[in-house]
């Protein structure tokens, strides 16, 4: 059978997507996965959460900023920001 694995991977935020990417009418998260983590694809990563991390001196907070839903082949991965998939949510379970 197959088995699922728990795997964190790093990436840098980029201010924009790059400019060969498949554009999309909805604002999406772009970042690029950091090498040297043994990454050989993010295929099947869609769905995933994309966890923001930010450490100062004296606390670490966390927050899931984006849902994974596409990849390129540069290693860019794309999510859609959390907040616009929980306002769609809302916005289903009031109808």
């Amino acid at each position: 059978g197959k088995s699922v694995h728990l795997m964190m991977v790093e990436l840098q935020a980029l201010t924009s997507p790059p400019a060969k990417h498949i554009k999309s009418p909805i604002p999406r998260f772009a970042a690029t996965i950091l090498p040297g983590q043994g990454l050989k694809s993010p295929k099947g990563m869609s769905g995933g959460p994309i966890i923001g991390i930010r450490t100062t001196a004296t606390t670490t907070s966390y927050a899931c900023v984006a849902i994974q839903n596409s990849w390129d082949e540069r290693s860019t991965v794309f999510g859609t920001p959390t907040a616009i998939v929980v306002n769609a949510l809302e916005e289903l379970l009031r109808e």
